[in-house]
């Protein structure tokens, strides 16, 4: 009879403290055991997010192609990413694009304008014109007519020389670090087309994306890479993504001991904003049909299920009315309490 008198001493005692509200009484060790966590009703609910490194639209340049043509390297070769550019730099050299037919209506225009500039040196030699000699009154008529004619053939030579023969030089608009690059030799670039992207200064920024209204986005200052290093963030704005229907956050990026990739995956902790009622993990609520409960940890071995209020939220939270802010609420071990009950 003693002995199963101290084996029902030491199970845990269950006892009716109030109606509506059970009690258990647990030793430390059985605590441990169970892996019981507490939190306080009124502590602020945090949430680890997914973030990336993206480049800062605020410093982003495009290079195009002004027309369309075919790409040649410049004599140090073409810059590719991750390197450094100057302003002005010469990026690649654009040999403008012709149809066979523009090709061979500008070769016979060479052919004749090439003709006009013979026949006009031949006339300067034949008649000791200096072809240097400014246009004016006192040259006799023949000789004017014979230099105008032959500086008008001498342009258009250069101008269908450029057309069929010269490059357009593709220069670098400021000093940059190279993001992506289209260069390669031989490809044919079309008008407009994005041949480089460029940040003009190196910098990067950070990118949010979640789903619904309840994080103080905007509060956040902070992000860490894979490998636990701290990066300080300024929060630059938010929108709403329309591809993704998230709302998209943007961050200004501090600076880091090691460099930020573009496409780096970062991790952000975000609060969630101050509403009615206690933020809680949805693991802390039991449930009995229609009746919604959490368990208190009332004092030291002393743990009490107390009937709530509670709105299940997105990502594993619960919104629970009706404690008071000093309340400390079993977050994990909820279900192995409820499990002790009779």
């Amino acid at each position: 009879m003693r002995r199963a008198t101290a084996l029902l001493l030491c199970l845990p005692l269950l006892a009716w403290a109030a109606p509506g509200e059970r009690v258990l009484q647990l030793d430390k060790a059985e605590q441990r055991r169970l892996l019981l966590r507490t939190q306080r009703a009124d502590a602020p609910a945090t949430v680890l997010l997914p973030a990336r490194v993206v480049v800062d639209p605020r410093r982003h340049l495009r290079v195009t192609s002004i027309q369309a043509g075919t790409l040649e390297p410049p004599p140090g070769g073409f810059a590719v990413a991750g390197d450094t550019v100057a302003a002005g730099q010469l990026l690649a050299w654009l040999r403008p694009a012709l149809t066979a037919p523009q090709r061979r209506d500008l070769e016979a225009e060479r052919v004749g304008v090439e003709r006009d500039v013979q026949l006009g040196r031949l006339q300067i030699d034949r008649y000791s014109i200096d072809e240097a000699e400014n246009l004016d009154v006192r040259l006799p008529t023949p000789s004017i007519q014979i230099l105008t004619d032959y500086r008008i053939a001498k342009a258009r030579q250069l101008e269908l020389r450029h057309a069929l023969d010269g490059r357009v030089a593709i220069r670098a608009p400021a000093s940059a670090i190279v993001l992506r690059s289209g260069l390669r030799s031989g490809r044919v670039a079309a008008e407009g087309e994005t041949l480089l992207e460029l940040n003009s200064s190196g910098g990067v920024a950070v990118e949010l994306l979640f789903d619904g209204e309840d994080y103080d986005s905007a509060s956040a200052n902070a992000a860490w890479t894979l490998q636990g290093e701290r990066l300080p963030l300024g929060f630059l704005g938010e929108t709403l993504d329309p591809v993704s229907r998230s709302r998209r956050t943007l961050y200004a990026a501090g600076a880091t001991a090691q460099p930020l990739a573009v496409g780096q995956p970062l991790r952000m902790r975000l609060s969630r904003r101050t509403q009615a009622g206690w933020l809680l993990p949805a693991r802390s609520l039991q449930t009995r049909g229609a009746q919604q409960f959490v368990w208190l940890h009332e004092a030291a071995e002393r743990f009490a299920l107390r009937e709530v209020s509670a709105t299940v939220l997105a990502d594993g939270w619960v919104r629970v009315a009706g404690l008071a802010p000093d309340s400390r609420v079993v977050i994990d071990g909820a279900a192995a309490l409820s499990g002790r009950e009779p």
